[in-house]
């Protein structure tokens, strides 16, 4: 925010505040990631901002959305250009229609940073008392500050932000209107102090603190901030949404403001979409653990969710590819596309959801909140409601949190306010409420967790059913029309199923099957034996091969990677890493595997069930590169693993099977990594279609194949031959 030389006495005063507040301890927080208990969440806690339309009906729509959300406080955004657009009429409508507003005002970029001059702040002062004098007392507030840590987006220094600040305090506080700001963007406390701190030594300090407390750079809620002070030390440092909370409410403190708001807050489609799938669902679930965690940490006096239409991170998707020059954080002026393309996201109904059951309740307690298991309890007029969930593609057995007499006197609502068929079986990474009457005290127990070293991942009208049956544990999923048909899986009927088909008996047995639940689905077992004595001494230390085999397939479907729908997997109670496990998926209809197309385009075919060898090449790098830009590492990518069908449209369909041994990251992998991958799919193939593919593979990333990347294939090669040469001595 250096603007200038001019700034230098600013940045002194700045600097001075933040050591100020670091020597005084207030920002050292023992345990303030962990929700401090008892408090209320105000009535009026929810908001949302909204922006108009040159469309009436748009603005109709807006109003109509604002009401099927039971809110009634919006945030508006309003620059100069709005005094004579369809944004004062919309501010209109608001006011009158008892909306509680509060007006952001913002000074246009260009002129932000040049404060100094005698004739822009003279139209920023008019600006101002024109618009006040307009909305006269119909206003809750009015915020000024605009991103003002990011120049980029604000115009910004300190200099020619405290000169907009100054005139905007006085014509403010002349009128008796609460003043909130400085509107920090994002978790940077040292701005909120030092900008603050400036204030206050002028006697301009705002009434209410207010901040954009974003925190999707950490990828959940729950997740330590890896961005504060790396990967290693955010365990130590324990910077979650909780402690960011009682660190923004310790600031206020210190300078006596009463009030702490989040001005603005979303998860963007573009940023969940760089590792996982199902992009609205995930931005439903990080909303309403959001939302939680704020109340349940008692510092935030509102939130305002934003924007409500929008490309993006919108509730309702506006159905256009338009995305703003300025980000909607900066500046929100308008309700882009047409009332006809809008469509409403899982997130507007997750929000309702949480204005519901959370607008007005006291917060008692954490129950969990640690080792991925996250459950929170409130009282809500005459109900106490637990609302609960796990971390990314973790699960926990409700049965081992509660006892059975309080599952059967409790109901339950789902993430978007939805009453389940039936009584969920477990907790997942999708917020669970859980209600009972006030009067009644569920026993929930001590060290309850998620179900240790088990992965699922989401999918529309999937439910999970713990398995605890004479000698078998596991996991098994069904829909809402198949029920729970627990003894018709079990492994000693899958093993005597009438019409089952062996497909591969030998070092492990696979057979398909018809799955007992649904006649018109086929299922495939696998039976994971270990039969050595060096693989029983490794596998010892590892969990069993059915549950390495679930895992990895449902962290591929997480990831948006198609692989068979796993159905279940069975493993012992007694030395499960070394007995027989059974893995069950869906069978992946009429394929053909890589392994036989590249031996066909090896001995000079060009086409394989009727797909060229160019667009199977083409679809299958494509398949790759996706599968490794979102961190998978499969390890196992023989072509027998990749199967694939032609669809409909044309275009090639990619399976993986055989999952165990994949392993997942953060990110995108390297180049290494992908080579070995490589060097396996491939191995099949002549030497010819080996580069022609690979050269097909790097040319989509940009890059050449180099002489130099053919050293790992010629040496698996060789390891493959010398393996070949063993066994059959």
């Amino acid at each position: 925010m250096l603007e200038n030389y001019k700034d230098l006495p600013l940045t002194g005063q700045y600097l001075r505040h933040c050591i100020q507040y670091l020597f005084t301890g207030n920002w050292h927080l023992a345990a303030g990631h962990l929700p401090q208990g008892r408090n209320l969440i105000p009535a009026d806690y929810f908001g949302i901002r909204v922006a108009g339309s040159p469309d009436p009906k748009c603005c109709d729509y807006v109003v109509e959305a604002l009401h099927q959300l039971g809110l009634r406080h919006v945030r508006l955004d309003f620059t100069y250009s709005s005094e004579n657009s369809y944004t004062k009429p919309f501010l209109d409508r608001l006011m009158d229609e008892g909306f509680q507003v509060c007006l952001h005002l913002i000074q246009p970029l260009e002129e932000a940073g040049t404060m100094n001059m005698p004739e822009v702040q003279a139209r920023w002062r008019d600006f101002i008392i024109r618009t006040l004098d307009y909305c006269k007392d119909r206003l809750e507030m009015v915020e000024i500050g605009s991103t003002c840590n990011r120049r980029k987006w604000a115009g910004y220094g300190f200099s020619s932000f405290m000169k907009a600040w100054n005139i905007a305090y006085e014509e403010v506080s002349k009128r008796g209107i609460l003043l909130a700001g400085p509107n920090v963007t994002d978790f940077e406390p040292l701005y909120n102090i030092g900008l603050l701190g400036i204030m206050n030594k002028s006697g301009t300090l705002p009434t209410v603190h207010s901040d954009n407390l974003y925190v999707e750079r950490a990828g959940e809620p729950e997740a330590f901030d890896h961005k504060i002070a790396g990967h290693f030390f955010a365990p130590f440092i324990k910077y979650n949404l909780v402690k960011k909370v009682h660190t923004l409410v310790g600031i206020s403190d210190y300078y006596n403001i009463p009030f702490t708001i989040c001005s603005h807050v979303e998860w963007s489609l573009k940023r969940i979409n760089r590792v996982l799938r199902n992009l609205e669902e995930k931005q439903a679930d990080y909303l309403a653990r959001y939302i939680c965690l704020a109340a349940a940490s008692g510092g935030l006096t509102r939130i305002y969710w934003g924007p409500l239409i929008g490309q993006q991170e919108g509730l309702i998707d506006d159905g256009t590819s338009e995305f703003p020059e300025l980000p909607h954080v900066t500046f929100y002026g308008k309700a882009n596309g047409e009332v006809k393309d809008y469509r409403i996201r899982k997130a507007f109904h997750a929000y309702r959801t949480a204005a519901k059951f959370l607008s007005g309740c006291e917060f008692k307690k954490s129950l969990a909140c640690a080792r991925g298991l996250e459950v929170h309890e409130f009282i809500r007029g005459n109900e106490r409601m637990h609302v609960g969930w796990t971390t990314n593609g973790n699960c926990a057995s409700i049965s081992q949190c509660y006892e059975e007499k309080d599952i059967h006197l409790a109901s339950a609502f789902s993430r978007d306010g939805e009453t389940p068929s039936s009584f969920p079986s477990v907790l997942t990474e999708s917020p669970t409420y859980i209600l009972w009457p006030k009067d009644y005290t569920p026993q929930f127990r001590a060290g309850s967790g998620i179900m240790p070293g088990v992965r699922i991942s989401q999918h529309e009208d999937g439910h999970y059913q713990p398995v605890d049956h004479d000698k078998w544990s596991g996991l098994l999923t069904f829909t809402s029309g198949e029920g729970q048909d627990l003894p018709s899986l079990i492994p000693e009927d899958l093993e005597n199923g009438n019409d089952k088909k062996i497909m591969r008996d030998s070092r492990n047995c696979v057979w398909s099957m018809t799955d007992p639940r649904n006649p018109c689905r086929t299922i495939v077992v696998k039976r994971h034996q270990i039969k050595q004595l060096h693989k029983k001494l490794v596998q010892l230390i590892r969990p069993s091969r059915a549950m390495r085999s679930w895992n990895g397939a449902h962290e591929l479907l997480r990831r948006g990677i198609n692989t068979p729908r796993p159905i279940a997997f069975f493993q012992q109670h007694k030395k499960p890493s070394i007995c027989d496990s059974y893995f069950v998926y869906e069978m992946f209809e009429n394929t053909g595997s890589m392994r036989k197309a590249f031996r066909a385009f090896s001995e000079g075919e060009t086409e394989f069930h009727g797909i060229s060898r160019e667009l199977l090449y083409s679809e299958l790098a494509d398949f790759l590169n996706n599968m490794h830009g979102r961190g998978v590492f499969f390890r196992d990518l023989s072509a027998g693993n990749v199967l694939f069908r032609r669809k409909d449209n044309g275009h090639v369909e990619f399976c993986l099977i055989d999952t165990a041994r994949a392993h997942f990251y953060r990110g995108g992998i390297g180049l290494r990594l992908r080579l070995s991958d490589l060097k396996r799919i491939t191995h099949p193939a002549n030497w010819k279609c080996r580069s022609e593919f690979i050269t097909i593979y790097m040319n989509k990333r940009n890059r050449r194949f180099s002489w130099w990347m053919k050293i790992p294939l010629i040496g698996y090669d060789l390891k493959n031959k010398f393996k070949h040469k063993v066994r059959g001595k």
